[in-house]
């Protein structure tokens, strides 16, 4: 950035990104959410090493749950928020012993 006396200044930051099915890649569970981006109906695909309960969760930018179900059936589940406003958000699944976290994206 260049101020009005010729000053300049520049910055620099370092993002690191974590793919969830890469993180937990090690113990045999994985996330998979597709499509993505979409207009707010996907299909989430879960494979746990340790099947069982688990919550799920949708929050907005702001960390606020917007949506929250529990589920049995781990295997495949399809997703309608379709009153989302466009944006994105963080899909969360909660177990007994891991957490996912995936980007989701929507648009209209």
């Amino acid at each position: 950035v260049t101020d009005s006396s010729g000053c300049t200044q520049t910055a620099a930051a370092v993002v690191q990104l974590l793919d969830a099915i890469a993180a937990n890649a090690s113990n045999d569970s994985r996330l998979l959410l597709y499509p993505n981006p979409n207009t707010g109906s996907f299909i989430i695909d879960l494979i746990l090493k340790d099947p069982g309960e688990v919550r799920l969760e949708l929050l907005n930018s702001i960390g606020q749950v917007i949506y929250e179900e529990k589920l049995r059936d781990t295997r495949s589940h399809a997703l309608n928020v379709t009153n989302a406003s466009p944006g994105v958000y963080q899909l969360r699944i909660i177990t007994s012993t891991e957490i996912f976290q995936k980007k989701v994206v929507v648009n209209r």
